[in-house]
């Protein structure tokens, strides 16, 4: 059979599934093309036999589980589809925020995807999806797409951001530039679960944050352990009750960060404007107390 004549005979089956302990029940059937009848499975234990070295990556997110199968043409053409699963919906973003695009070609496929030549990626609750291809042809997105849509559908979570993104002012967010850093935010072992957004106001660049600790305790605990490694670095630091404004050793080139915090939230912005900054954080205080 000619190439593109087995191309264009593709097409996703639809069906719903249910997830499984197997993991076969997130793959749709892709006429045409023959895959294994269970996926490969890994572990936080194993992950590092599939991806190697990205797996410290993938673990800092709370990966949980790897569900991968790879489709297999009589031609050569191939697509492997591989299906992590994190700790929480968070996690499942942060993960695809660290590896999508600046800019991109977005597509509506789970909660967001992208696609580039040979690959889709996309992000649904607590899954990330990713998929690629080799020696599709012309139709090699819609054949993507088609498959990473199928997916979704398989998916039990519902899709959508996490929530506190509503907490940052609308006003100058630059689009898709959230993040999620789970772990040694700013390159301090003692922040985490800090969500970010970078803006630019007035021509001038902002990139506050917000962290959501487990507790108003551990939110106190991160607090207190940030300025006394302030302190230690002879860093001077300003504080106003629960507000306090300092630089930060590890990032004097960012101009002084300013910071607040209401029971187990924490929320900063690095700027020398501290009209600016101030800004800021009363509209993120507002949106908190809103809540």
């Amino acid at each position: 059979m000619q190439r593109q004549n087995l191309i264009f005979l593709w097409f996703i089956i639809a069906a719903t599934g249910v997830y499984g302990a197997g993991g076969a029940e997130l793959f749709p059937t892709i006429a045409g093309l023959t895959n294994p009848v269970k996926p490969a499975e890994y572990t936080a234990d194993n992950l590092f036999e599939y991806i190697n070295g990205a797996a410290d990556v993938f673990i800092g997110y709370d990966f949980e589980q790897l569900f991968s199968m790879t489709y297999s043409g009589t031609d050569g053409q191939t697509i492997a589809a591989d299906i992590y699963r994190h700790a929480d919906p968070a996690c499942g973003f942060g993960i695809y925020s660290q590896e999508k695009p600046r800019k991109g070609d977005f597509l509506a496929v789970g909660t967001e995807g992208y696609y580039e030549t040979g690959i889709l990626n996309f992000f649904q609750g607590r899954f990330y999806v990713k998929i690629s291809a080799f020696d599709l042809g012309e139709r090699e997105q819609k054949i993507l797409t088609s498959l990473a849509r199928g997916i979704a559908e398989r998916i039990p979570d519902a899709d959508g951001f996490p929530k506190i993104f509503e907490l940052f002012p609308k006003t100058g967010r630059i689009p898709r530039s959230e993040h999620f850093i789970r772990r040694n935010f700013l390159g301090h072992g003692f922040l985490e679960n800090a969500f970010i957004c970078d803006y630019s106001v007035e021509d001038n660049p902002l990139q506050p944050f917000i962290i959501r600790a487990d507790s108003s305790a551990a939110a106190k605990t991160m607090i207190e352990s940030y300025l006394e490694f302030a302190r230690s670095h002879t860093a001077v630091i300003a504080q106003n009750e629960n507000t306090v404004r300092f630089v930060d050793p590890y990032h004097k080139s960012r101009g002084p960060l300013s910071m607040k915090w209401r029971e187990q939230y924490i929320w900063g912005v690095f700027s020398a404007d501290s009209a600016a900054a101030e800004r800021m954080l009363t509209a993120i205080e507002a949106a908190l107390i809103r809540e």
